[in-house]
């Protein structure tokens, strides 16, 4: 994982979102507590389908015109029944987020805090869970650019327009070769999946 601070921030995100005190962006989507201090690891679902609805970046909050990328696991983007649980974003803010995000850009990092105690404390700013939403850290991110998207506000799923336009595989903060990852996750759907289920052509 690279130092944040090393890593160079799109000019939309210096302009739209507000640092924390530690000098962290704080993304569009993220929930604050009631004494106003961001909670990184928490939506703001009202946020989530303000974006959704009107087409504007999860994390910078501008609008998306035909630069519309969604980051999530393989399940999400290659599993024939994938939908994915996060909005799209501008691709600059995407990649920002791909290298300095712990969960995103940080293999060993641990998000397994009192998930049900914050859950029950922040409820209302919670989106629905996804079926294909791994709950385990998965091995890598797939960054896959599309036309367009569908959103279903009762389950919270978003379902992006296919095929795909662009596809991109991260880990660690950086890109991964496409004949690599593809392994990595051929071997992630043996192990959790029925491969049957895996469409690397959506």
């Amino acid at each position: 994982m690279l130092n944040w601070k090393e890593v160079s921030v799109p000019s939309r995100i210096q302009e739209n979102c507000i640092q924390d005190k530690r000098g962290l962006y704080v993304p569009f989507i993220v929930a604050t507590d009631d004494d106003n201090r961001s909670l990184f690891t928490i939506n703001d679902t009202r946020k989530v389908i303000f974006c959704m609805t009107h087409s504007t970046c999860t994390i910078c909050g501008d609008h998306l015109h035909d630069d519309k990328w969604f980051i999530g696991g393989p399940a999400s983007a290659f599993h024939v029944h994938g939908a994915f649980n996060d909005a799209p974003v501008h691709k600059e803010c995407g990649i920002y987020a791909l290298k300095v995000c712990p969960y995103l850009a940080y293999t060993k990092y641990n998000s397994k805090m009192d998930f049900e105690a914050m859950q029950e404390k922040y409820k209302d700013k919670f989106i629905l869970d996804n079926a294909t939403m791994d709950a385990d850290r998965v091995p890598l991110f797939c960054f896959v650019k599309v036309t367009g998207y569908k959103f279903n506000p009762k389950s919270g799923h978003i379902l992006p327009e296919k095929p795909y336009l662009e596809v991109e595989y991260w880990n660690d903060g950086v890109q991964l070769e496409e004949d690599k990852a593809k392994e990595i996750i051929i071997d992630l759907f043996n192990e959790k999946y029925t491969i049957d289920n895996l469409n690397f052509s959506l």
